[in-house]
């Protein structure tokens, strides 16, 4: 029951930006719930939802947030170069469930 709501808390916080102090109105996004390691354009590893990160970016106000991509799925390579987006200010490691 704690775990639901919970996951509760955090989709409404999501779909209304109240985990930025920049919040922007056009950025409310409603993300499916589901963590994934994956490799940002920024050359940062992530264990978190694209979706999520993106509107994370554009809640926080970070000038070209739409062109946030999935470069692959898994830990970025050693060397790999941020192609876009550097210096993003975004985390979800205080939204880890367990």
């Amino acid at each position: 029951m704690n775990i639901a709501i919970l996951m509760l808390a955090t989709i409404v916080g999501v779909h209304c930006g109240v985990f930025s102090e920049k919040r922007q109105t056009h950025c409310s996004t409603f993300c499916p719930m589901y963590i994934i390691e994956f490799c940002g354009s920024d050359g940062k590893t992530y264990n978190s939802n694209p979706c999520f990160i993106q509107s994370r970016m554009c809640s926080q106000g970070v000038n070209g947030y739409e062109n946030f991509k999935v470069v692959h799925y898994g830990a970025c390579k050693d060397g790999e170069l941020a192609t876009e987006l550097p210096d993003v200010i975004t985390t979800t490691e205080d939204l880890t469930i367990g």
